[in-house]
């Protein structure tokens, strides 16, 4: 149970994050173009965190530091997602409609028939809560397991040799 708490930590200061830019109505101006950027952030750090303490505790192994930072990642990439699912389904329900429909307007200028027909169902799983929670999902377990094998391997060169 203590090792989903990181990795479910850096979920809940993302969406923490989502709501107080929400409450501010700052949610389409602040990372507006990035809005996975402030969860990459606190992944990176619960990531760090737990290979770090990892480290400094036990005998080294990458491997078993991958494990550890992977499953903090892990925790973090489910429950980002179920927080974005919630997020864009109840509580910022404009938002995803809002680009809809500016890249309708785009699309509208480009295509026509059939072409515009095809564009607009795209357009409309795209920007969909399930979709961005399925992308938040899937985006973010590459990114902790790119992150968790890269910090594991920094910590193997740095940390460990500065303890030896």
């Amino acid at each position: 149970m203590k090792s989903l708490l990181p990795g479910f930590g850096a979920a809940l200061l993302f969406f923490l994050w989502k709501l107080i830019l929400f409450f501010s109505n700052q949610q389409h101006h602040i990372l507006a173009e990035f809005p996975a950027a402030p969860l990459m952030v606190f992944t990176f750090a619960a990531i760090a965190w737990v290979i770090i303490k990892y480290a400094r505790t036990q005998q080294f192994s990458v491997i078993e530091a991958f494990k550890h930072g992977a499953r903090v990642g892990l925790i973090a990439a489910v429950f980002s997602s179920i927080f974005v699912f919630a997020y864009y389904a109840w509580i910022d329900t404009d938002f995803l409609e809002i680009i809809r429909i500016a890249k309708m307007q785009e699309a509208e200028k480009v295509f026509t028939g059939e072409e515009l027909e095809n564009f607009t169902r795209a357009t409309n799983f795209f920007n969909s809560p399930r979709a961005r929670s399925l992308f938040t999902l899937s985006g973010m377990m590459i990114f902790a397991f790119l992150s968790a094998l890269n910090l594991s391997l920094i910590a193997r060169f740095t940390i460990v040799r500065k303890l030896s």
